[in-house]
């Protein structure tokens, strides 16, 4: 019964954000697969830290870039997600899809069906494969910091 009712807000919030025409919450199969490389996941508490980072894509729950052969997912805390009617396993399949080459227009999306009892999960993640924490980007230029810190020293 709480499924029902998650994919009926979820459902409802995709009427009430406009994105309902092509867009789907899961990626169509040719992009719905495990991403072969690192996934970093930077989690955002709020909607307003998460637009920054998301720029002028559309997001609900999160947004991905791919850096690379390095996966980084942003997206937003649990109690935002659950807000939204999603969990944390849906936005990371969602966005891996984008990861994996699925566009911003979601063509080809697909959401399941009301009543729907288990939604199709085509891999596993590893856990050395995901890394939760700062973004590439935050990691780099620390990394930048710590180099020319020595530089300095030398």
């Amino acid at each position: 019964m709480k499924r029902v009712f998650l994919t009926a807000g979820i459902a409802a919030l995709f009427l009430a954000t406009g994105t309902a025409h092509a867009d789907g919450l899961l990626p169509p199969k040719e992009y719905d697969y495990l991403f072969p490389g690192p996934i970093i996941i930077t989690r955002k508490s709020t909607p307003e830290e998460l637009a920054p980072v998301c720029g002028r894509q559309k997001f609900l729950g999160g947004c991905a870039k791919r850096i690379a052969y390095v996966c980084q997912i942003y997206m937003l805390d649990d109690e935002w997600l659950e807000r939204f009617g999603l969990t944390y396993k849906t936005v990371l399949r969602h966005e891996t899809g984008h990861c994996n080459g699925w566009g911003a227009d979601h063509a080809g999306g697909w959401t399941p069906e009301l009543g729907e009892e288990e939604w199709p999960d085509p891999y596993e993640f590893q856990p050395d494969q995901i890394l939760e924490g700062p973004s590439i980007f935050d990691r780099f230029l620390e990394l930048g910091k710590r180099r020319l810190k020595e530089m300095e020293e030398k």
